[in-house]
């Protein structure tokens, strides 16, 4: 009665934890994605999952879990104008340079 009973996990926000009975007896706990996340909203996460037990009064240990979010590739890169315009003379040597033009990605790195 007063071994470990369950787990909590904080914050809720992407994950939900499952607890599983081994055959020796132990508990397994596992910790599920539950919403996508998105590295150029939050880059960090820190959750604390705290284990109690079944005993009066109630006992709890706490672990502290740091996720790092890795980058995918999922933003298009965008100019800094729609549209561009641009003359040039019929007779410019070749090689001119006609326009310089910009263009940003939220992603990092190679992506």
């Amino acid at each position: 009665v007063n071994g470990l009973h369950t787990y909590k996990l904080e914050p809720k926000e992407h994950f939900v934890i499952t607890l599983n009975d081994q055959a020796d007896g132990s508990k397994n706990v596992e910790m599920i994605l539950e919403t996508p996340l998105d590295r150029e909203k939050q880059e960090r996460l820190s959750l604390v999952l705290t284990a109690l037990d079944g005993g009066e009064p109630q006992m709890t240990g706490t672990m502290q879990i740091l996720i790092t979010v890795l980058d995918a590739n999922d933003n298009a890169p965008v100019f800094t104008q729609s549209v561009y315009m641009a003359s040039i003379r019929e007779n410019s040597p070749v090689g001119t340079v006609v326009m310089a033009v910009t263009a940003t990605d939220a992603d990092e790195g190679s992506n």
